[in-house]
């Protein structure tokens, strides 16, 4: 009997340990799924977005060149309309010298 409850007592100690599986590691919950800057917006939401920057960037260059150009062009008529004003109101110049 004594054989026996020393067998019983060896099975019960190392049949757990015989059928035990290792457990994983253990893990914090808190930072299971680190939080995302932007979660949910797909690297196509973020490139097409750089895009439209840059287009708008192109635009407001193209613009200032538009502009740029008009105003360059509206200088230059004003001079050409003050130049006529001041050519027709000086006097004649005779010009001195050896004539030919």
């Amino acid at each position: 009997m004594k054989h026996l409850l020393l067998v019983l007592l060896a099975l019960a100690v190392a049949a757990p340990t015989a059928l035990a599986q290792p457990l994983p590691k253990p893990q914090n919950p808190a930072i299971e799924k680190p939080p995302s800057k932007n979660p949910g917006k797909p690297p196509e939401f973020f490139k097409a977005r750089r895009a439209a920057l840059a287009a708008r960037k192109e635009a407001a260059k193209e613009r200032m060149q538009q502009f740029k150009a008009a105003r360059a062009a509206a200088e230059e008529k004003a001079y050409q309309e003050w130049h006529e004003r001041y050519i027709a109101d000086a006097p004649v110049r005779v010009q001195y010298g050896p004539s030919q």
